[in-house]
């Protein structure tokens, strides 16, 4: 049986038992009724006020965070859009979703989502901005808009207010395709738009639209933001409101050179702090628009009954590792932002090691609808309930992510993060190392109370051989427990090989894949 079938007869049965809507019963009921969940695009947690950041100004997310649970030790499933949105959108691992290569289309037959699954039990369900689909199927959302309603908007209303010609503006024409253009901004200018004009300010008005609308029904709304992901574009107001010598790009270290991406190798020290200060000034109007929606939701009377959560598809290095960049496993980059204002629940910090995938069952629960069929996230519900002199570690041991166009896995406990590449592939999209690139399996091992900047790999190393093999066993078995294809696992392979096996990706490649990222090595072996 597929498993779209067998998730439809589900449903429907569980309808003929007249399971549907918001069931939460007790202390518990006059929680949730609505679920918000608001994305930003590579916003590290670093790069916010609630997080210790003393130089950003965030307020709208620091009044989130005080207002609700600050997670510190939140994990997405994959480095790169694409493969981590579908995860957190289904609750399950991105080699199960079939989502690893960036241009991969999102299955609708294959997959279920958070979205088909409360629409079933009555809700309003719509996705504003960005999602990674690759597709223009609705996955459950009764209502979409993004940039191609953007464009449209903005076509209608006669084009955007002009910006006066003395006014410094970005040119705009050079930031597109896979340049340097795309991160450096000489002088950190705006693009030549005001506010009201932006795309991200178009979001936040109709999510917000949304919000407003007079129904009896719950609804679920997810909104994307674009920023502050390169060419971290942001309108004319928020000019100057950072200075590049005030923003020191991140640490790297002898053992980074090598792997240094040859775009980012010449990059002066100006141009570096050009960088930092253009995501700085981004995250703060991507803060901005947050504000808006959070504002709405508050005077609309949503506040007290509308779970709403905050995170990033994946964080960023903003010079950490001698990159401007995700696509790895370190921690800025692996690491997201998560800030959930649930009703009834004390606002607190918790330390515990969660994924984004935890996400979709803490929806079901929250909303008191069935758990979702083979997911492998876990409800953070018990977490939020737990009174805050007892949160500590134990809901889960160890975290994983995958980025599989790398063909990387990790693992990562409290103390120690595992990684495993087969490096047999440069990457495109501008980000070739170049000739002189490391060949061969890679390996790293990372001791993260002692060199929390991972700095200094120890898997070489014979006093940490056990160490290694304790979390390259504990990687394989994810893989093990979670891959559709695991029982097809060919006999007598050696760990590395397993998980170079696993980390194999099986998705169905996209033309546009297979020209942005040249490997016809690879896309041979899927024929």
């Amino acid at each position: 049986m597929q498993r779209r079938d067998f998730l439809t007869q589900t449903l429907t049965a569980l309808a003929a038992a007249g399971v549907s809507g918001p069931l939460l019963s007790g202390k518990s009921a006059r929680a949730v009724r609505n679920i918000v969940l608001l994305i930003g695009d590579d916003h590290s947690a670093r790069v916010m006020g609630s997080y210790g950041n003393p130089l950003i100004r965030t307020p709208h997310l620091d009044r989130l965070a005080r207002e609700g649970m600050r997670f510190t030790n939140a994990f997405c499933q994959s480095p790169v859009c694409s493969a981590s949105r579908q995860s957190l959108l289904t609750g399950t691992y991105p080699h199960r979703t079939g989502v690893n290569l960036l241009f991969t289309s999102f299955s609708d037959e294959k997959n279920y989502t958070i979205a088909e699954h409360l629409q079933s039990h009555g809700y309003r369900t719509a996705a504003i901005g960005k999602m990674h689909t690759n597709n223009q199927q609705p996955h459950g959302f009764q209502v979409r808009k993004d940039t191609a309603e953007y464009t449209r908007w903005l076509k209608a209303k006669g084009g955007p207010k002009s910006v006066p010609g003395d006014v410094p503006t970005r040119d705009m024409s050079k930031t597109k395709g896979f340049s340097v253009e795309q991160w450096v901004n000489p002088g950190v200018r705006p693009e030549p738009l005001y506010d009201a004009d932006a795309l991200d300010t178009y979001l936040a008005r109709e999510a917000i639209s949304f919000v407003e609308e007079k129904s009896d029904k719950p609804f679920l709304l997810f909104v994307g933001f674009h920023a502050p992901h390169a060419p971290m574009n942001f309108p004319v107001e928020f000019a100057g409101r950072y200075r590049p010598e005030d923003l020191p790009p991140g640490r790297f270290g002898p053992e980074d050179v090598p792997w240094t991406p040859a775009i980012f190798k010449d990059l002066t020290e100006l141009q570096k702090r050009e960088i930092v200060a253009g995501y700085y000034t981004c995250v703060e109007y991507l803060d901005k628009n947050v504000g808006l929606v959070l504002n709405a939701l508050d005077a609309s009377g949503h506040r007290d009954d509308t779970l709403l959560v905050y995170i990033s598809d994946h964080g960023y290095l903003l010079g950490d590792h001698n990159r401007f960049e995700k696509h790895t496993m370190w921690e800025p980059t692996v690491r997201s932002p998560l800030l959930i204002r649930m009703p009834g629940i004390k606002p607190g910090v918790c330390d515990e090691l969660v994924e984004l995938v935890d996400l979709v069952p803490t929806f079901a629960e929250a909303a008191s609808t069935p758990a979702l069929p083979g997911i492998q996230g876990k409800s953070l519900v018990p977490v939020l309930q737990k009174p805050a002199q007892r949160r500590k570690a134990g809901f889960r041991e160890a975290v994983f992510s995958e980025y599989l166009v790398d063909n990387m896995a990790m693992l990562r406990t409290t103390d120690w993060k595992y990684v495993f590449s087969t490096n047999q592939y440069d990457l495109g999209l501008g980000y070739a190392i170049g000739e002189n690139r490391p060949t061969g399996y890679v390996q790293r091992l990372y001791d993260l109370r002692r060199d929390p900047d991972e700095l200094h790999n120890l898997a070489g190393e014979p006093a940490h051989r056990r160490q290694l093999e304790t979390l390259r066993n504990q990687l394989l078995a994810v893989f093990r427990e979670t891959h559709l294809e695991a029982h097809q696992l060919p006999p007598n392979l050696t760990a590395e090989q397993q998980l170079a096996w696993f980390c194999e990706p099986r998705d169905e490649v996209s033309d546009l894949e297979k020209r942005l990222f040249p490997h016809p090595e690879r896309y041979e072996k899927k024929k």
